[in-house]
């Protein structure tokens, strides 16, 4: 009888449906491993108490129906557009001419001396505090992935901060060495954040159901089918515009320490962010950049 191709001191007679069949005991291979039989079924090696053996791998996962640990919330903002003066006294907001300055701040600029464009300034909807994020980021970066140019702050509003509050208009091409564009977006007062739940990164689905990352013998890819199966279902996670919820990445990364707030094109901030590209910003205000 033929020897086994991963056990030399095992025999096995071809007629297993397992995949001891096409030669591979179960001896040789680590507990976990999964290849698929003599009758198209996959099978994974566990231990017993008689040592290693082949079962018969059976997985299905309905991503429509998990349970509630599979899940968190995101919060998406609900808006209006502001088209007159009462814009100065709006605190959450995306674009406009007055972001929340106090004595002694300046408009950023960027390593080249050109004025950052004010893209939004929101409190975080999931923590019960006063502190605000600022987000400024370069006029024109559609075919810079680096990003290396931004500004990105938080301040509280207390109550000295509040009395200190200035305006300081954006600087304008006259008042610049380079003459810039004097880009600014339409004023959006966020009115509200709805919360939707969405399912969490597949990595994390895959640690807790045990989704092997391939199957040996197969010329399918069993993890990229369980991801298909995660794309499409109900509560995949936005590439829009939120707070929390699972970061989206355009490169298969996950960008799981930066789940402050996911900027994408939209209506409220049409800023390019090149090739579908998704602007993740972290609580230590920092910006991954992610672009096709």
């Amino acid at each position: 009888m033929p020897i086994c191709k991963n056990y030399p001191s095992r025999v096995f007679r071809g007629i297993e449906q397992s995949p001891l069949g096409r030669g591979y005991s179960a001896l040789g291979e680590n507990i976990g491993i999964i290849r698929k039989g003599l009758d198209d079924n996959l099978y994974i090696v566990k231990h017993t108490k008689a040592g290693k053996k082949w079962y018969k791998y059976d997985l299905e996962i309905d991503f429509d129906i998990l349970p509630l640990d599979c899940y968190i919330i995101a919060y998406f903002p609900q808006c209006t557009q502001i088209i007159d003066s009462n814009e100065y006294s709006v605190r959450e907001k995306f674009g406009g001419d007055f972001p929340f300055f106090v004595k002694g701040e300046e408009w950023p600029i960027d390593n080249d001396n050109i004025p950052l464009v004010f893209c939004c300034q929101f409190i975080d909807p999931r923590k019960n505090d006063n502190i605000m994020y600022r987000v400024f980021l370069p006029i024109d970066n559609e075919n810079d992935c680096s990003l290396e140019n931004y500004h990105i702050s938080k301040i509280e509003l207390n109550q000295e901060n509040l009395r200190n509050q200035i305006i300081i208009q954006k600087p304008t091409e006259n008042e610049m060495n380079d003459g810039i564009e004097n880009t600014i977006y339409d004023c959006y007062l966020i009115n509200k954040w709805e919360m939707i739940k969405e399912l969490k990164s597949f990595d994390y689905l895959s640690t807790k159901f045990n989704i092997p990352k391939y199957v040996y013998n197969s010329n399918n890819d069993l993890h990229y089918e369980y991801y298909n199966k995660y794309e499409i279902a109900n509560h995949y996670p936005s590439c829009g515009i939120k707070v929390g919820g699972t970061p989206v990445s355009t490169q298969g990364e996950p960008y799981t320490s930066h789940d402050l707030l996911q900027l994408s094109d939209s209506k409220y901030l049409p800023y390019g962010w090149g090739d579908c590209g998704i602007g993740h910003i972290s609580e230590d205000c920092e910006l991954a950049w992610d672009c096709c």
